[in-house]
């Protein structure tokens, strides 16, 4: 058997005057629309040795008698078999076959089967229209070819599913499956493939939610994006008794957060313990995992103040040191609670006769609190003179004074 070859080149060479006689037969046929395949048949029969062969044809008519389509076959000298489509349509499947052959190679007995397909048929009846042809070949031999064209059957072919593109993308921080090319109802999977840093946060598109993997109805071409975002992590603050902290929370990878302990009025900062060191009360902690830091604090000292008594002292005397110190060694502060005199510094001066009160104090620092202040009071004092005053009046040996007695103290 030669191989069947598709030949647009050759068509076959049938002289006119050696077709003695042909004749058709017709089948009725109901297309129900869309893409038909007709399986047909051609045999070739020889009493010698021909250099040609009539073709085999086949030809489909509509139900007003108007040609749609044909084919044609025909053996040839040089070629083996071979068949040529016109009209509308592909052939497929073909097989053929030569059973004799003459000396100088050309094809006696021979035959091929195959499947016209044509397509986008309306939907109606339809003639399919068979020839036969008797050939008396005198180009070499004295020959006669019988050619005889069958119809073998036909089907209607289904139509190609319908299909749907899905076309899938991914921002900044992973990556996608792939789309591709889905039957119309079908489901389609698609999954979000976060890096190490990110997590999946969700699809746009032509889908929504944070599910992963997606599922997707093809019912349309449909395009989805995958979204990603930094990982985020827990940062966890905590303080000891005595002062407070600034909140956590949650943060994007990466991020730099500050954080501050305040201590209360009776406590001190002393320093951090866990994911942050360091005695600065406030510091940066870097987020690259969840976190947890926690801030100490102490108790400040107590102190108290030994304050010496300063005396008492003349009106008019020079400016005078007032003597206190806390146990702490901090320095103490003076203060005139009432009387007659100023204070600068540790030195205080008089103004006048009078109790002084003055007070020592010591507000604390950082490490201590402050001291209970202590006061101390001293007088002024000032010279008189006790000068007798004379009455206005003489008093007779029995009367009695009624007023004060005369004396007054006089500076």
């Amino acid at each position: 058997m030669k191989k069947l070859l598709l030949s647009l080149l050759f068509p076959a060479v049938v002289a006119a005057q050696s077709v003695t006689s042909s004749s058709t037969s017709s089948i009725p046929l109901t297309v129900p629309g869309g893409d038909y395949a007709i399986s047909f048949g051609i045999d070739w029969a020889c009493d010698d040795y021909p250099q040609n062969s009539a073709p085999g044809r086949i030809d489909l008519l509509d139900s007003s008698g108007t040609l749609i389509g044909r084919v044609n076959a025909s053996t040839y000298r040089g070629s083996g078999d071979s068949y040529i489509v016109t009209g509308t349509g592909s052939i497929s499947g073909a097989s053929s076959w030569v059973a004799v052959y003459a000396p100088n190679g050309t094809p006696a007995d021979a035959g091929l089967t195959a499947t016209w397909t044509i397509p986008g048929l309306a939907a109606g009846n339809y003639t399919v229209r068979l020839w036969g042809y008797i050939t008396n070949d005198r180009l070499l031999h004295a020959s006669t070819v019988w050619t005889t064209t069958s119809f073998t059957g036909g089907t209607a072919v289904a139509p190609p599913p319908v299909q749907f593109i899905l076309t899938t993308g991914a921002g900044s921080g992973g990556t996608v499956s792939p789309g591709g090319t889905f039957d119309a109802g079908t489901m389609a999977s698609v999954t979000a493939f976060p890096d190490a840093a990110h997590d999946f946060a969700g699809w746009t598109g032509d889908t929504g939610g944070s599910a992963n993997p997606v599922a997707i109805l093809m019912n349309a071409n449909k395009a989805v994006q995958a979204t990603f975002v930094l990982k985020s992590y827990a940062l966890t603050t905590s303080a000891s008794t005595g002062g407070s902290v600034t909140a956590g929370g949650s943060y994007p990878l990466g991020t730099t957060v500050t954080i501050s302990a305040t201590p209360d009025a009776t406590h001190y900062f002393t320093g951090w313990t866990g994911d942050a060191g360091g005695t600065n009360p406030t510091v940066a902690v870097t987020i690259d995992r969840a976190k947890s830091v926690l801030a100490i604090f102490a108790a400040k000292a107590a102190q108290t103040i030994t304050f010496t008594p300063p005396g008492d002292h003349a009106n008019g005397s020079p400016a005078f040191p007032l003597t206190a110190t806390a146990s702490s060694g901090l320095p103490v502060t003076f203060t005139v609670v009432s009387g007659p005199a100023t204070v600068t510094g540790n030195t205080v001066s008089v103004t006048g006769p009078g109790t002084v009160a003055v007070q020592a104090s010591q507000p604390g620092d950082a490490l201590n609190l402050a001291a209970p202040p202590v006061t101390q009071t001293f007088n002024v004092t000032t010279v008189v003179v006790l000068k007798y005053q004379a009455p206005a009046r003489t008093l007779l040996q029995s009367d009695q004074a009624t007023t004060a007695v005369p004396y007054v103290l006089q500076p």
